[in-house]
């Protein structure tokens, strides 16, 4: 196992459940925008590998809602998960930047939110 893999998988299997939902969100960020840069650079296998990874993480983050907590909250994600999904299925097939940077532009602020929420969280003091 190379390394990188082994750091990785080492950092997910020992992450609070906040930090594992942190790194889907910055994965799947990075994963948006390094498939936007691919078809710019005219890179098909990696975009649609891009694309792919980003589609997965967003799905998996809306299926890991709770509508039972947060009922309203669910709704507004899932919506915007949708939308997301939808972007990258549809930059799938068509490659274009563009899209991928409408699906980044409406997923961003949702990964911001959690990050931030996370390290406000991770600093108070535990009971």
């Amino acid at each position: 196992m190379p390394r990188a893999t082994a750091y990785k998988t080492v950092q997910v299997n020992t992450a609070s459940p906040e930090r594992v939902m942190v790194l889907l969100f910055e994965a799947a960020l990075r994963h948006m925008r390094q498939s936007r840069a691919a078809i710019e650079r005219q890179e098909r296998g990696a975009f649609h590998e891009g694309i792919r990874r980003a589609a997965e993480i967003v799905m998996e983050l809306q299926s890991s809602l709770k509508p039972d907590v947060a009922p309203r909250l669910c709704e507004d994600l899932t919506r915007i998960y949708a939308f997301v999904v939808g972007r990258l299925m549809l930059a799938a097939a068509n490659p274009d930047p563009r899209t991928v940077g409408e699906a980044e532009r409406a997923f961003a602020p949702i990964a911001d939110a959690f990050i931030q929420a996370a390290a406000r969280a991770a600093s108070e003091p535990r009971p």
